[in-house]
């Protein structure tokens, strides 16, 4: 993608698009991906907590 400058090409990625671009390809991922919302709900992660005298000996 290139960015307009004084109606010429700049050959730089407009600001605005380059955060989330360099985002995406840090997660290997599609930059529209950070925007779409799962197709289904997911558990992505467990906390389990144990109160103190509680847990195994």
């Amino acid at each position: 993608m290139t960015r307009e400058v004084g109606g010429e090409f700049s050959g730089e990625m407009s600001p605005t698009y380059e955060a989330p671009e360099t985002l995406a390809l840090g997660l290997a991922i599609l930059a529209p991906q950070q925007f779409t919302p799962p197709s289904k709900a997911q558990i992505t992660g467990r906390m389990a907590a144990t109160k103190a005298g509680e847990g195994q000996r």
